[in-house]
């Protein structure tokens, strides 16, 4: 009968690595969400508010007219 061997764990991270990775993590998050949110008017965030920008109704010759 064949003794079942359990599988080994993976190698840990070095502390200061660890750090660095979390660090820069929440450096890009901040990031993501600084130029996500900057200049955002309230008007985008409400689901009811028009679109301001006109519509373009294509020609035949293939180019979009106003």
């Amino acid at each position: 009968m064949a003794t079942l061997v359990p599988p080994a764990a993976p190698a840990r991270l070095p502390a200061f690595l660890s750090q660095k990775l979390r660090f820069w993590s929440l450096v890009a998050v901040v990031l993501l969400v600084y130029v996500h949110a900057y200049n955002l008017h309230p008007r985008y965030l409400q689901p009811w508010t028009p679109v301001d920008e006109p519509l373009t109704v294509p020609c035949g010759n293939g180019r979009a007219s106003t």
